[in-house]
């Protein structure tokens, strides 16, 4: 992937790389930096201007993942929200 060599492959989502984001002005951040194909937008995945498709979590994202109504909440979003999350979390 480093040479300049011409590949005869093209990225896929079958492989992403995962990024840590410590609150919602990084993950922000990210999308404004990396995304570029809005549609591919979903539930905290993002594609690049390479097609390297990336997954931007919370900081508490292994906590959440358990609760049913964040997962929800979640799955209904194209860019991350942590309010949002926050307020699913809390039943509100």
């Amino acid at each position: 992937m480093d040479s300049g060599m011409n590949h005869k492959f093209k990225f896929s989502e079958g492989i992403s790389l995962m990024i840590a984001c410590k609150d919602q002005k990084e993950i922000d951040y990210y999308y404004e930096k990396l995304s570029a194909f809005p549609e591919a937008e979903m539930c905290g995945w993002l594609k690049d201007k390479f097609g390297v498709s990336w997954q931007l979590i919370t900081p508490d994202f292994v906590k959440l993942d358990k609760n049913k109504k964040v997962m929800e909440a979640l799955l209904e979003m194209k860019r991350l929200n942590l309010a949002k999350l926050k307020e699913a979390e809390e039943g509100r």
